[in-house]
C-alpha cells in the first residue's frame, strides 16, 4: 500500500505505506492414524498430525476499516504451524443409541493473532477507533474434548446431542515495545462451552423439528477486558410434503432473546420464514 498525498482521513495510514516484501513458504504435513475395530459396535481411534497455513494476502496487504476498529496490513506475517493430537471413539449402545465422544490437543507454534497496537484513530461520527493489527503470536494451546449422543427410542423420532468444551490460550507472546503482555490470556471470541440438542419427529407427511443452542460468554477482544455474555437459542420448524409441494415454516430465536455474536453483532431477534418448493 503506497499514500500518495494523504488527506485528513488517511494521513494515519502512512507510517504503515510503502513497497511490501514478497516471499514463499513450503512445509511437510504428515499425519499418523491408528484405529481398532473391538466389534461392530465399538471402535477406538487415535491421530497425530501437523498443519500448516500461511497467512491470507488480505491480513498482509489490505489495510482498512473492519468491524472492530482499522485494520493495519501486516506483510511480515510468516506461516503459522498446528500440531495436533486426537483420540475418540464410536460406541453403538443395543440398537438405539451411539456415542462418540473425542479428546484432542493442539500447540499452535507463530499462530497468526489479531491484537491491538496501542492506538487508536478518531473515524469522524463513530469516535476514537483502535488500530489492530494481525500478528505472530509465539505460541497457543487448545485442549478440549466434544461428545455426541444419537438416540433413536421410535423410527418416527430422532435426538441428537452435542456437547463441546475448549480451552484455547496465549502460552507465550513475545510483546512489542509498549504491546501488553498476552501470555496466559483466552484467545478472543472461543467460547468454553457449546450445546446442543435437535429433536426430529416425522408423522406420515409432517415433520416437526426444535433446535436448541447453547453458547458460553466469550472474550471480544484480545487483552480480555470485554466480555460478550452466554446465550441460549432455540428454534423450531414444521414442515409437510404434498404431492409434488414440500412447504416449510421455521421460526428462528423462539424467545426473542436479541443475543450478541461472537462478531459482536446484534441478533434479529425472533423471525419467522417459509419455504415452498416443488419437484417437477
Amino acid at each position: 500500500m503506497i499514500i500518495i498525498n494523504p488527506t485528513a482521513l488517511s494521513d494515519f495510514l502512512a507510517p504503515y505505506s510503502g513497497q511490501h516484501p514478497s516471499g514463499n513458504w513450503q512445509s511437510f504435513s504428515p499425519k499418523l492414524a491408528w484405529k481398532h475395530n473391538f466389534s461392530k459396535k465399538l471402535n477406538l481411534y487415535a491421530s497425530a498430525s501437523k498443519g500448516f497455513m500461511p497467512p491470507t494476502i488480505d491480513d498482509m496487504t489490505r489495510t482498512g476499516k473492519i468491524r472492530k476498529g482499522i485494520k493495519i496490513a501486516n506483510p511480515f506475517l510468516e506461516p503459522e504451524v498446528l500440531y495436533n493430537i486426537e483420540s475418540g471413539c464410536l460406541w453403538e449402545i443395543g440398537e438405539k443409541i451411539v456415542l462418540e465422544p473425542s479428546l484432542y490437543y493442539s500447540i499452535v507454534k507463530n499462530m497468526i493473532y489479531q491484537v491491538w497496537t496501542g492506538d487508536s484513530v478518531e473515524i469522524l461520527s463513530d469516535g476514537p477507533k483502535p488500530m489492530l493489527q494481525k500478528r505472530n503470536v509465539s505460541e497457543g494451546t487448545v485442549a478440549g474434548a466434544e461428545i455426541a449422543i444419537h438416540y433413536s427410542p421410535k423410527n418416527w423420532i430422532d435426538i441428537q446431542v452435542g456437547y463441546s468444551y475448549n480451552n484455547s490460550r496465549i502460552t507465550k507472546y513475545n510483546a512489542l515495545d509498549g504491546d501488553v503482555n498476552l501470555t496466559g490470556l483466552y484467545m478472543a471470541e472461543v467460547p468454553k462451552n457449546l450445546i446442543s440438542t435437535d429433536i426430529h419427529l416425522k408423522y406420515n407427511k409432517f415433520t416437526f423439528s426444535i433446535e436448541y443452542r447453547y453458547t458460553d460468554e466469550i472474550y471480544s477482544d484480545d487483552e480480555n477486558t470485554s466480555i460478550v455474555e452466554a446465550f441460549n437459542l432455540v428454534n423450531l420448524n414444521l414442515g409437510a410434503r404434498i404431492k409434488n409441494y414440500t412447504l416449510s415454516l421455521s421460526v428462528n430465536d423462539l424467545f426473542d432473546v436479541q443475543y450478541i455474536d461472537r462478531k459482536g453483532l446484534l441478533s434479529p431477534g425472533r423471525f419467522f420464514s417459509g419455504k415452498i418448493s416443488v419437484k417437477l
